[in-house]
């Protein structure tokens, strides 16, 4: 520690309620050992109630570093370091002694906030974190830096830099909150202040200075400092290629944030956001040495950012480069599903079974082939072949068989979308055994990856309504329903209103969110959501299907961030709600548009599902339609709902459902 600065000297005790304690000495004050000892002792008998003699105390110091216990022999030496100051009593008896020697509580603290943090568990971590005080600053504050949490490192950052002067990666997390908040010159003169200690800083501080009409070659800023750091950092690649962003050398930005995997995947969003960038990372990526699966998962990220021509341009390009892999096929097949582009879906499918017919020989080809070419989609585009396979079952691992039923998912939903219902029930009939939850060959939902848990979620919801569903016939008056993945659960159903039968056609969107409609929302979702809004005027009647994601992921999160209460954030949400309501409005002004409930599908979640909905309620009720077609709660399933069986609406839904329109269309 400099000498002008205060260090921190730790205490702690053994045992509860007095635990440690932390005492902040300046050092010009000339404070020894022997009067901070005297001070922690009389708050020690004051809290535990004994009297202490302090001729009895040995006192040992523990090394920041190694935490080995160092004995205090003078103790009217000055206190010029930060140490951790451990009390030990020579009268405790041996298993006591250790308990005082061991690490202080403080570093239990620091140690599970870094375990949670590791764990992307940021609610416990950030708690951890905290509570280990100044001793876990450090760590805090590159926490909420790894978060881009802006507002608490702002919080934090005096206390920080005054208890860690000199440290360089305080410095660029401090120049990088300034940076953030506007105030560009504090952040130029961090910079300033270390670009000649370290080269990311002067990296920075030559993006920062740049303005739109000073643009020159930063190539030379670029490979000094990476030739000059020893050990290459992705911190310095990612601030370089900010640099180049900068300067609108584009290419050069891609080409470096290529050089590191993990890099390049943080970089889709900043890319994606900048005009006339999408077009370069097509190209990049298309013609990068990558693993193929790693480009395909590049391109999920692609897609998820509101950018699905180009990611499907790369998911297309991987399809026709790599015929044999699975994964590839899956994830072309699964965007193609998501913007409901089936035909050229089955043409897709069609082409991956010609392309491994010694797999499907050893999956059973005289099932598919009697399947696909059981409707006119699939006619003519099969080629089945009766030579002997060019592969073997063996050769096919786990995965690959798992991406294949996938896929085999996608298909069954496909016609079960468009209603052709006998279709839908012969394929799940044969394939039973892979896909329903009877069999002990099934795919559970332990074993599905996070990407495909909404297209298991789509089928099962599917299947649970298989008894009351219908084809659909040219002659039907249909009826929309548009929203998240749980609107599949009101697909094909026949409803009767006014003596008029009605067929439900469901629009179900993936990952669609009340949060994603937002004004500055730029997600594929929100674009193909208000595609299908603008035709809705055709339809008598409109069901909107939303808010079951926000009361699971984005309420709490915005919660635990930047929200206090609950109370708070759930009306900010339906504002929004009522906003998209309006909108609509004006896209079918001549259709009734009816509001469905949340879905309550997990206890933990069931508060939260509860208040979003009266609120919900509240502001409709005058405007438009509301149904909650569930039972209602008691005292004994306060925290679930009934009619809900493992996260899916139960068989009982469609009748309940058909009441409720019944009910309110009459």
């Amino acid at each position: 520690m400099m000498e002008d600065k205060n260090p921190t000297v730790f205490l702690y005790g053994n045992c509860e309620p007095f635990c440690w304690k932390a005492y902040k000495v300046n050092v010009k004050d000339k404070v020894t050992y022997s009067q901070l000892l005297k001070l922690f002792i009389e708050e020690y008998q004051k809290e535990r109630k004994v009297e202490v003699d302090i001729k009895s105390i040995r006192v040992a110091v523990l090394g920041c570093i190694t935490f080995k216990e160092i004995n205090v022999k003078n103790l009217d030496s000055e206190i010029s370091s930060e140490r951790e100051f451990a009390v030990l009593f020579e009268s405790l008896s041996p298993e006591d002694k250790r308990v005082f020697c061991r690490r202080g509580v403080s570093h239990d603290f620091l140690n599970l906030g870094l375990y949670f943090s590791q764990k992307k568990l940021y609610r416990c971590a950030r708690k951890f974190l905290t509570i280990s005080g100044i001793f876990g600053l450090k760590e805090l504050i590159k926490f909420f830096s790894q978060l881009r949490d802006h507002n608490n490192i702002q919080r934090c950052l005096e206390k920080v830099r005054y208890y860690y002067p000199n440290d360089l990666e305080i410095e660029k997390i401090a120049a990088e909150c300034y940076e953030n908040s506007g105030e560009k010159e504090k952040a130029l003169q961090i910079y300033s202040d270390n670009k000649d200690k370290l080269p990311i800083f002067n990296v920075a501080y030559e993006r920062l200075k740049l303005t739109s009409k000073a643009k020159y070659s930063v190539d030379n800023i670029v490979h000094n400092a990476i030739d000059t750091t020893p050990i290459m950092s992705r911190e310095l690649l990612f601030e370089c290629a900010l640099l180049y962003i900068r300067n609108k050398q584009y290419k050069e930005a891609i080409d470096l944030a290529l050089q590191s995997i993990d890099l390049f995947s943080d970089f889709i969003r900043n890319f994606c956001l900048i005009p006339n960038v999408s077009k370069n990372i097509v190209n990049a990526l298309t013609n990068s040495s990558l693993p193929p699966m790693y480009v395909a998962s590049l391109a999920l990220k692609i897609h998820k950012h509101g950018f699905a021509p180009h990611a499907r341009k790369i998911a297309k390009h991987l399809f026709e480069t790599f015929k044999n892999n699975f994964f590839c096929a899956l994830i072309y097949v699964s965007m193609l599903f998501k913007c409901y582009k089936y035909e050229k879906l089955v043409n897709v499918v069609s082409s991956f079974i010609r392309s491994l017919p010694g797999y499907f020989y050893n999956f059973d080809t005289n099932l598919i082939k009697k399947l696909l070419e059981s409707t006119q989609l699939f006619e003519g585009k099969l080629l089945y072949s009766e030579s002997p396979p060019t592969i073997k079952k063996e050769d096919i691992n786990e995965d690959d068989k798992n991406y294949f039923l996938y896929m085999l998912m996608i298909i069954s939903l496909v016609f079960f979308l468009i209603g052709d219902i006998k279709f839908f029930k012969n394929f799940t009939r044969i394939f039973e055994n892979y896909l329903l939850p009877s069999s002990k060959d099934y795919i559970g939902i332990a074993n599905i990856p996070h990407m495909f848990y909404n297209i298991w979620l789509m089928h099962q919801s599917a299947y649970k309504i298989l008894p009351n569903v219908s084809n659909i016939n040219n002659s039907d008056s249909n009826l929309l329903v548009i929203g998240d993945v749980h609107a599949i659960s009101c697909c094909n159903l026949r409803i009767d209103i006014r003596k008029k039968q009605y067929h439900i056609t469901s629009l179900p969107i993936e990952n669609l969110s009340i949060w994603d409609l937002r004004p500055e929302s730029k997600k594929s979702s929100k674009v193909l959501f208000y595609r299908f809004v603008q035709r809705a005027n055709q339809f008598p009647a409109l069901l909107l299907v939303l808010g079951t994601r926000d009361c699971e992921i984005a309420i709490p999160k915005l919660c635990s961030k930047n929200f206090s209460k609950s109370q708070i954030t759930i009306p900010s949400f339906v504002q929004i709600y009522m906003t998209v309501l309006e909108e609509i409005s004006q896209f079918a002004p001549d259709s009734m548009i009816i509001v469905h409930s949340a879905f309550s599908r997990y206890p933990w979640s069931a508060a939260i599902v509860r208040l979003f909905n009266e609120e919900l309620r509240k502001y409709v009720k005058d405007k438009y339609k509301f149904v909650y077609p569930f039972p209602a709660n008691t005292a004994n399933n306060f925290f679930a709902t009934p009619g809900i069986e493992n996260g899916i609406p139960d068989s009982r839904y469609p009748d309940r459902l058909r009441h409720l329109f019944k009910t309110i269309c009459s």
